[in-house]
């Protein structure tokens, strides 16, 4: 086959081509009828599917034509004629469409065609072709993938921003917290640093006039309220360190008996103001795998709110025992209890404001939520029962390591009791 070099024949068959393509882009199927020869033997997309009859052939085109929902603009970008017979051409197009896929335009580049048109009453049919019409189908599916996708995109969207403003929600409800918290210290640090220095006034400008029980008894005031402040300044800077994630965990094997009498001792000025009785029931081997600073925090903690929160003249019992995986301990009073509607908040996490003791006694109000950062550090668990007026018992259990030789069993600090 040579290419066609009659320019009227190349014309007629250009312009036959062309409107038979525009009909069957438009969906004309009564002009496209009149473009079909009856001898047509094969036409559509993928394999050939032999056809008898224009009508057959119109058919399938129309089944074919059933994927895209609107008309498919077309523009030819090359188109060449090559002689068969005198009657005969083979027509080859290469030309790019448009579809709209539910809406969307979908595009299909370069797409090529063949057609053999024959010459019958004095006009170009087509008698057998091969348009290689896209499969708009895959085109539905990778549309459908792209809404899935667009739509997981939305929701992952929403969900930052709903997180986001969570965050925001929380940074501005932690602001809140440290602003009301460094209040509440700054407020109640002015205190204790007033009545020291009162008291260190009078005795400078009084001591010789000073019995020595009057002397000792403003030492004995100077002292209380030093040791309240820095515990309330040491709650803070454990609190901070807690809060960025950075609190020191360097564990040791600790005999609980004398830790406990060594905890005992630092808060006996306050069981003494109240006459308090603390005892512990301690077995005298008995051992716990902790950080000494942390256990210290939770220990003292809840000793003092034990303290704080019982009447004059109570009892407050510790006790410890060892389990087949923890290490269990508690600290149990008498005191006033907890009311319902406070329980839910003491180990929340966050500062809440402190309660008044029996006699009035303040706090920062991080004591608890210290204990739980420290028990938690510790891979523990730490929870509390109360009733209403006859007391509290706190509970706190860390994990049980055992030793893998006599030698790491207790820490120097251990050693020297």
């Amino acid at each position: 086959m040579k290419k066609t070099t009659d320019p009227v024949r190349r014309q007629e068959i250009t312009d036959f081509y062309h409107s038979f393509y525009g009909a069957y882009s438009n969906r004309e199927w009564d002009t496209m009828i009149t473009f079909l020869s009856e001898g047509i033997t094969a036409i559509g997309s993928g394999p050939d599917e032999d056809c008898t009859s224009s009508e057959i052939v119109l058919e399938r085109m129309k089944r074919e034509f059933e994927q895209a929902p609107e008309p498919v603009k077309y523009s030819i970008k090359k188109l060449e004629v090559f002689d068969i017979c005198p009657d005969a051409s083979l027509v080859m197009a290469i030309k790019d469409l448009e579809l709209k896929v539910e809406g969307k335009p979908v595009h299909f580049m370069d797409n090529r065609t063949s057609a053999v048109v024959v010459k019958e009453n004095g006009g170009w049919k087509l008698a057998h072709g091969h348009f290689s019409q896209p499969d708009i189908s895959m085109s539905q599916q990778e549309g459908e993938r792209l809404r899935e996708r667009n739509r997981e995109l939305e929701n992952e969207a929403e969900s930052r921003t709903r997180e986001l403003s969570l965050r925001n929600e929380e940074l501005e409800k932690m602001n809140d917290i440290k602003n009301r918290l460094f209040y509440t210290i700054a407020h109640d640090l002015k205190g204790p640093f007033n009545n020291i220095i009162g008291f260190s006034q009078l005795l400078n400008e009084n001591i010789e006039g000073y019995s020595q029980e009057d002397i000792r008894s403003s030492i004995y005031q100077i002292y209380r309220l030093g040791r309240r402040t820095f515990d309330m300044l040491e709650n803070l800077l454990f609190w901070s360190k807690a809060e960025t994630g950075s609190l020191d965990y360097h564990p040791t094997y600790i005999r609980l008996i004398p830790f406990v009498e060594e905890v005992k001792r630092y808060l006996s000025a306050e069981a003494k103001d109240k006459e308090l009785n603390i005892e512990y029931d301690i077995p005298s081997n008995l051992v716990a795998y902790a950080d000494r600073n942390l256990l210290n925090t939770i220990l003292r903690n809840l000793l003092h709110n034990a303290i704080k929160f019982s009447n004059t003249g109570g009892n407050i019992r510790i006790t410890a025992e060892s389990g087949d995986s923890e290490v269990l301990v508690s600290v149990e009073d008498e005191g006033i209890g907890i009311d319902e509607q406070l329980r839910q908040e003491l180990f929340d996490g966050m500062y809440n404001e402190s309660r008044r003791g029996t006699s009035m006694e303040k706090g920062t109000g991080l004591g608890l939520v210290l204990s739980r950062s420290c028990v938690e550090r510790h891979g523990g668990r730490i929870w509390f029962e109360s009733e209403k007026g006859r007391g509290s018992s706190f509970f706190f259990a860390l994990p049980k390591v055992m030793p893998k030789s006599v030698d790491e069993l207790f820490s120097e600090e251990d050693q020297e009791f």
